[in-house]
């Protein structure tokens, strides 16, 4: 029999970042990358359609740099145009528990529904005061935010066929790296760390318990350095990059000192943040404490991992994206391809799945 595209080939993973766009395509199996090609993405202007224009522009000359099988594309929302809530719902009487939380989300988002994609999935059942009520995790997306991203699409000549929310995107990947049945015991806490903003999901065995973003990242770190030291943002982001990829020995201890102090307040900021949603989730899912933290995305250091570990005093990992999955060289840095790759992952065909665990694509692939 004739292979199809779908057999031979994943549909290609587009994370369109702030900073980068990055691609990822696999084989039709998912067990060996076939491309991946990433682009810098300019200073955009305010206005809208011309931002489009130069999107589509710099994903067509990515898709130009690489060996890609066809146009078919898994779009992602993230920061900015989804909201991410846990939200805890008992049946009523006459109402089906999607009718439940579309009545919560429309409270909630202060949306009319017209405007929004509504999707949830249960995290599980759990004990408040003397009722028991289900937990679910809310995502709402931003019709605007999806129009947006298929006119890039549009515009770039590809064909979506899913468009994906970021923290599935998150586990999917995570799952494909952490598959052994000791890790899919253990409460696991993955923690991507961008340019604008921080997302935590947890999961264990699979489902997503919890979500959140909460707006952290790179570019706070950057701008504290920036007004500590009244240079650029450009050129803070270089000191800080310098500064922490060079050996221990190489590194200037007086820079090293001055730039750890100056972001101390910010990491602290951040890591009061991250505890919130540890805490949250250790006391929501009484008996599945969280025993693990993964880092990723492309503010992942090593430095980070140090710190989170400190901290909390059980073990953290960064991500390594292609550790389970053939690749013909090495990939630098692959902490940063978490999301492109779980938008590979995504198989573009919408289909039932057990609600007992992430239903990636029901949920997910389900066209927002």
């Amino acid at each position: 029999m004739f292979q199809t595209l779908w057999d031979r080939a994943s549909p290609i993973g587009l994370d369109i970042g702030t900073c980068t766009i990055k691609a990822v395509q696999l084989n039709g199996t998912r067990n060996e990358v076939l491309e991946v090609a990433e682009v810098d993405v300019p200073r955009l202007p305010s206005d809208q359609q011309a931002a489009e224009s130069i999107l589509a522009q710099c994903i067509q000359d990515l898709l130009k740099r690489g060996r890609f099988r066809g146009r078919r594309v898994v779009l992602g929302l993230g920061f900015d145009e989804i909201t991410v809530q846990s939200i805890r719902v008992s049946p009523l009487p006459g109402k089906s528990i999607a009718d439940v939380v579309l009545e919560e989300a429309r409270n909630r988002a202060n949306l009319e529904l017209d405007d929004v994609e509504v999707r949830f999935l249960p995290a599980g059942v759990v004990q408040q005061g003397e009722l028991q009520r289900q937990e679910l995790v809310l995502i709402v997306a931003k019709r605007a935010a999806i129009e947006r991203k298929l006119r890039i699409a549009e515009q770039a000549k590809l064909l979506p066929v899913a468009i994906d929310a970021e923290p599935l995107a998150l586990v999917r990947a995570a799952a494909r790296q952490y598959r052994r049945q000791s890790d899919r015991k253990q409460t696991m806490m993955f923690v991507h760390i961008g340019n604008r903003a921080t997302l935590v999901v947890t999961v264990r065995n699979e489902r997503l318990l919890f979500a959140k973003y909460f707006p952290l990242g790179g570019r706070e770190f950057d701008l504290t350095i920036a007004r500590q030291f009244h240079i650029p943002e450009d050129s803070a982001r270089s000191l800080r990059r310098s500064y922490g990829e060079r050996r221990a020995g190489h590194r200037d201890p007086e820079v090293v000192a001055t730039v750890r102090d100056t972001l101390r307040p910010v990491w602290n900021r951040w890591l009061d943040e991250l505890s919130r949603c540890f805490r949250y989730c250790n006391v929501t899912f009484r008996g599945e404490p969280a025993e693990r933290i993964v880092l990723s995305g492309g503010e992942a250091t090593a430095e980070l991992q140090e710190l989170v570990s400190r901290f909390f005093e059980i073990p953290v990992d960064i991500l390594d994206c292609f550790r389970a999955i053939k690749y013909s060289s090495r990939i630098g840095e692959s902490a940063g391809w978490d999301i492109a790759l779980g938008l590979s992952l995504h198989s573009g065909r919408p289909q039932r799945e057990s609600r007992d665990k992430v239903s990636m694509e029901e949920t997910a692939g389900a066209p927002m």
